[in-house]
């Protein structure tokens, strides 16, 4: 399966205000990378994550 990334589940993982968001969003991610997701994410992404 293939997984896009958009810039809010980005942000929630640099920004995340509480560690039941952070451990949600990185929960997510590890578990996508564990199953062996292909994960995608676009410049126009990259660019509203570093805006922010």
């Amino acid at each position: 399966m293939k997984l896009f990334l958009d810039s809010s589940y980005l942000i929630y993982l640099r920004y995340a205000e509480s560690d039941k968001t952070f451990k949600y969003v990185t929960g997510f991610l590890r578990d996508a990378v564990e199953n062996g997701e292909h994960l995608l994410v676009n410049m126009i992404v990259i660019d509203e994550t570093i805006g922010s």
